[in-house]
């Protein structure tokens, strides 16, 4: 936990940005936060209320809802005040919490996108062996969705890794390490980046490519075209969207401070 009292409120500035920009950032911040909870909140009503909750994938598409939102409702209220204040306003403490919270729900999104992928994969070709996919196996997915998150969240909070305030003050997230760093340091941010980014990007379109083209050989009955349509709306809707704006997410709060250094 040294990071939590090494850290200094006052290591916390506006450098990159003038008064303008921090302000419409700031505002930005509140208007698309209070926007992203309204819609995940109504997409999570609408959900459960489709006929699409009586297949089992619903449990992972209410998982990815339920990292969506408590994102977007960790987010702004924290980041938008802090934009247009030019510092971060909540204390080291809370600096240390919303890293870990915005890490870990960050993280979660990643595995339970490629999780929905994964299931809608295996279940076209479990289809064509004649085989089911049972609930433990989607409870088994959610189970590693919270276990990677907090794999991956933790060590910054035990010196592997720091949370700190990114370069422009407003939100607290993990600091990205430059070359010079400790093993501590890269020993945890590479395999970060290879574990939820890149490994998870990957296989999101090589699976849901086998998978869309699988559905199209099999699922020949109304029943199985019903999970065709529920492919491409989960593809259409959900993982092509959330994809680039998480890979996007992350270049943003993993990059871009460092591009002013």
């Amino acid at each position: 936990m040294q990071t939590l009292f090494d850290y200094n409120e006052d290591e916390c500035p506006w450098y990159y940005f003038d008064s303008s920009y921090k302000t419409l950032l700031g505002a930005c911040l509140i208007v698309f936060g209070v926007f992203g909870v309204l819609l995940n909140a109504w997409l999570y009503a609408t959900f459960i209320h489709s006929h699409l909750v009586i297949f089992k994938s619903h449990v992972l598409v209410l998982n990815l809802c339920t990292a969506s939102l408590g994102r977007n409702l960790l987010g702004f209220p924290f980041a938008g005040p802090s934009a247009i204040a030019k510092r971060w306003l909540f204390g080291p403490a809370c600096c240390q919490l919303f890293a870990f919270m915005n890490q870990f729900f960050g993280v979660f999104q990643m595995i339970a996108l490629f999780a929905i992928v994964l299931e809608r994969y295996l279940l076209a070709r479990y289809y064509r062996r004649e085989r089911s996919v049972y609930f433990r196996y989607y409870w088994t997915l959610i189970g590693v969705c919270w276990m990677m998150a907090v794999i991956f969240a933790a060590p910054p909070l035990f010196g592997y890794g720091m949370y700190s305030c990114d370069a422009t003050g407003t939100v607290c997230a993990l600091l990205w390490p430059s070359l010079n760093s400790g093993a501590r340091q890269l020993g945890f941010s590479v395999p970060y980046v290879i574990v939820c980014g890149i490994m998870p990007t990957v296989g999101i379109f090589f699976f849901m490519g086998k998978a869309i083209r699988l559905e199209r050989i099999y699922y020949r009955s109304e029943q199985q075209r019903d999970e065709k349509r529920l492919t491409k709306q989960y593809w259409r809707d959900g993982s092509g969207c959330r994809c680039c704006c998480t890979v996007t997410d992350h270049m943003y709060h993993k990059c871009l401070p460092y591009l002013h250094q």
